[in-house]
């Protein structure tokens, strides 16, 4: 990565040409600003429209993660300031537009005022009064780029791939999580779809796959899971020499070391252990821990899927285009409180289950052998209490319902719902938030949100129920006098 003030000591005086266009005159005000996009953000791309660079203007929201967009007089030392073209303003300086670097009150440029190369010159205020707006880069060294907040979804692009992360719920868990056979049992050598590998134990929010697996159909040992795999359905750890291993204790450290090293009994210290590829990143430094059995992976540019752990929380992120390791580790080192870099398996085995949507990073739906997984336990669910009303001061004494009569030729009875017991029964409206809810996360909606709806539903309840208890109190209490 390079700071804002490095670009600009270090391309002063130039040329660049980073397009080719147009032929016979490459060295273009735009290409000074593919420069410092191919320096930040690792890619570049055409303006768009007829050509002209105010049309980055006008397609800005395109690149709406990786810019902030700015008006005058918010300007500041390293954002790139656009002028639109004179056919589409009357206040323009430049019959053609133009593209500049703001600093310290000067427009540094390529193309700018008879100078092919990289120059500066002061300019009135009224050439930045006119000018459309500015790029202001979220990414600078030293800038914070992503903060991946609890249960966030994030969609990225790093050279020329998307790249989708989700971040852990502040009240979720992590933990790896194993592929069944037909019967349902574990037996470290099955493959299953991600969307399948499932139980009835617990509710799973985010699965991303995760250990290295042999993928030969010509093979006896097809669908073998490689490497230390401790979860929730499995615990095995195969003393090869061949795997490093991963590991979140249970007082929240993560701990790195060979197969051969872990010695930790089941249920003890150990939140969940598996083995990535690749393990670039530990405790905000640099590293390198490679897998014996996974060496070529470390400089092979492909779809990635990444174990990330920040400051705050773990994440999820697959790379949905080719990128090499290094490359992954300068897009996620953009990411605020980094810590750990862990490249699982890559390729067609990427894939990234959120809610009910599973992404996969290659047009291949392959299965695997297990995943990693931010779930809840279905038994740590809060029970409702089972008292129908809310407690009051006196006892009430339902009012009996007649029966209806049944008329000659009726096959069953009829019943009159006593509307004013159900709103009142908390049971009715814990049912009512589970189906809302269940809607909500149907259509896609996040679910912070359906959490929050769903509390509002139940506080709803709550006053219905108290308006129809106090009510019926102060009946009862009119019938006695």
């Amino acid at each position: 990565m390079i700071t804002k003030e490095e670009f600009y000591s270090n391309t002063s005086g130039k040329l660049y040409d980073m397009d080719g266009v147009p032929v016979g005159d490459p060295y273009q005000c735009a290409d000074y600003f593919k420069k410092a996009c191919q320096d930040v953000l690792g890619y570049t791309w055409p303006a768009g429209g007829d050509g002209y660079v105010d049309n980055f203007w006008y397609n800005r929201q395109a690149h709406a993660s990786e810019f902030e967009f700015v008006q005058y007089p918010n300007y500041e030392n390293g954002d790139f300031v656009i002028w639109a073209h004179s056919s589409r303003s009357n206040k323009t300086p430049f019959q053609l537009s133009h593209i500049a670097m703001y600093w310290d009150r000067k427009m540094v440029g390529q193309n700018q005022y008879g100078h092919k190369e990289v120059t500066e010159c002061y300019v009135t205020e009224d050439t930045w009064r006119n000018s459309l707006g500015a790029f202001r880069f979220k990414a600078w060294e030293g800038d914070i780029h992503m903060k991946i907040g609890s249960g966030m979804t994030i969609r990225s692009r790093y050279e020329n791939a998307d790249i989708l992360i989700y971040g852990m719920h502040d009240e979720d868990e992590i933990s790896l999580v194993s592929a069944k056979n037909g019967a349902g049992e574990v037996t470290g050598n099955d493959l299953q779809l991600i969307g399948d590998i499932d139980d009835d134990e617990h509710i799973y929010y985010s699965k991303m796959n995760a250990n290295f697996f042999i993928n030969n159909p010509q093979r006896t040992d097809h669908g073998t899971a490689l490497g230390v795999r401790c979860g929730l359905n499995e615990w095995s750890v195969p003393r090869q020499g061949a795997f490093y291993y991963y590991a979140l204790k249970k007082d929240g450290t993560t701990e790195v070391g060979m197969d051969t090293e872990f010695n930790y009994a089941h249920g003890s210290e150990i939140q969940f252990a598996c083995s990535p590829a690749l393990i670039l990143m530990k405790d905000g430094e640099d590293c390198e821990y490679i897998s014996p059995e996974t060496t070529w992976k470390r400089t092979q540019s492909n779809t990635q899927s990444l174990l990330i752990r920040t400051d705050e929380r773990f994440a999820f992120a697959i790379v949905m285009g080719k990128l090499t390791p290094d490359q992954c580790v300068a897009w996620a080192k953009r990411i605020e409180g980094i810590k750990d870099i862990c490249f699982m398996d890559s390729g067609g085995s990427s894939c990234l289950q959120i809610g009910y949507d599973v992404t996969y990073a290659t047009s291949e739906h392959r299965e695997i052998s297990n995943a990693l997984a931010f779930y809840r336990n279905i038994a740590d669910k809060p029970t409702e209490p089972t008292d129908e009303t809310q407690p009051t001061t006196e006892p009430i004494t339902p009012t009996p319902v007649p029966e209806e009569p049944i008329s000659e030729g009726d096959i069953s009875p009829t019943f009159k719902i006593n509307w004013a017991q159900k709103l009142s029964s908390r049971k009715f409206w814990v049912a009512l938030s589970g189906l809302v809810i269940s809607v909500l996360l149907l259509f896609g909606v996040d679910r912070t949100e359906t959490e929050l709806i769903g509390g509002v539903v139940m506080a709803v309840g709550t006053v219905v129920a108290y308006i129809l208890a106090e009510g019926w109190v102060d009946v009862t209490r009119g019938k006695g006098s």
